[in-house]
């Protein structure tokens, strides 16, 4: 009797084990998250990333800023592989690079390839937003109310994440410049929209890359550019300028682009952390590049320097505007015909007015 209840005993040992060695246990891109209550994977997911600036500038540690907050957010289960400068594809080859792979993720400017997003080059435009917040977050909205903007990329296989703006910049010069009047006849480095009202203006635009710029003005090739305080300090520029005439000539932008294909694959609480990251962004990047690099260290490179800053008048930017909106404005409304063109455009500038009147009051949003 004890001879068979011993065999029933090891029969049930032997149907328990079966059972659960059914069970699949393997942790392979399925662990969940410590804690977690398991519906997030714990799949790993390493992408490259590519910017146009070197690793210690100001842009690249805005777009740094993003990928930190997403590595962080994800709790690990994302990384960059981070390529400055030209080390993995020059800055006119990132959107192609992103759409066909090569780059996962980059900081993307329109104006770089305006033939394949012709709406998109709206951030070129001159005499639009001073603070860079307040472009940044006019940008954001306007993709997101204009799917017009963001096809121009999806056409391309690529995702638009978010937007980055920079602030405004300046007229400086080798000589006092402190009107509009003084500006006629002179050469200055500008490109795009900048370069279209600066010949609305009177001056000469010159096509002057930000490594040639100080020899250029250095020798005479050029008397002065419309620039931001950061890009001329970090070519020199403040060693030989004269006056900065602090009016809001125009500005650059552009978006955070990811390989579609890529971005699709996620989960979707991966994605939402690229979505929140790139909203958070805008405050992150107005920090490092207006507050600590523009307004403090570059800003004191100029004034140690001794140049003097003449300021703008209400009535300076309100004439700038009337004239870079029957110009330049128009001219890029005309050539985008059959477009929603002028009605992005009057929304956009809209925004503008809108997050400027919140950021005088309020300053950056906590």
């Amino acid at each position: 009797m004890k001879r068979y209840l011993l065999i029933f005993l090891l029969v049930m040992v032997a149907v328990v084990l079966v059972a659960c060695g059914g069970e699949d246990t393997s942790s392979k891109d399925s662990t969940n998250d410590a804690g977690d209550s398991g519906s997030k994977s714990a799949e790993k997911y390493i992408f490259k990333s590519t910017v146009q600036a070197p690793q210690q500038a100001a842009l690249s540690q805005g777009f740094d800023a993003l990928l930190d907050s997403i590595e962080e957010k994800s709790d690990g289960r994302i990384t960059f592989e981070r390529y400055y400068s030209d080390a993995l594809v020059k800055p006119a080859d990132a959107a192609d690079a992103v759409g066909s792979g090569i780059a996962d993720l980059a900081l993307l400017a329109p104006s770089y390839t305006p033939a394949n997003n012709p709406l998109s080059t709206i951030e070129s435009l001159p005499a639009l937003w001073k603070d860079q917040w307040t472009g940044t977050r006019a940008l954001l909205d306007l993709y997101k109310e204009f799917p017009e903007l963001s096809l121009e990329f999806e056409n391309r296989n690529i995702q638009v994440l978010g937007a980055w703006a920079l602030p405004s910049y300046h007229i400086i010069s080798k000589k006092d410049v402190a009107s509009f009047e003084d500006l006629k006849g002179m050469k200055v480095i500008a490109a795009g929209g900048q370069a279209l009202i600066a010949d609305a203006l009177g001056a000469t635009a010159v096509g002057v890359t930000m490594p040639e710029s100080f020899e250029a003005m250095e020798r005479g090739a050029v008397d002065g550019g419309f620039l931001g305080y950061t890009s001329a300090s970090t070519y020199g520029i403040h060693e030989i300028a004269k006056s900065v005439w602090t009016i809001p000539i125009g500005s650059q932008g552009g978006i955070f682009g990811m390989n579609s294909d890529k971005y699709k694959a996620l989960p979707d609480d991966l994605k939402e952390i690229f979505d929140e990251a790139s909203i958070e962004n805008a405050v992150a990047f107005h920090e490092i590049y207006q507050i600590q690099s523009d307004e403090t260290v570059a800003l004191k490179k100029f004034q140690d320097a001794g140049v003097k800053f003449n300021k703008e008048t209400t009535e300076d930017i309100q004439k700038l505007q009337e004239i870079a909106k029957t110009t330049v404005w128009k001219k890029w409304i005309e050539e985008r015909s059959g477009s929603p063109a002028e009605e992005i455009l009057n929304r956009f500038i809209e925004l503008i007015a809108q997050y400027d009147e919140e950021y005088q009051k309020n300053g950056l949003p906590k």
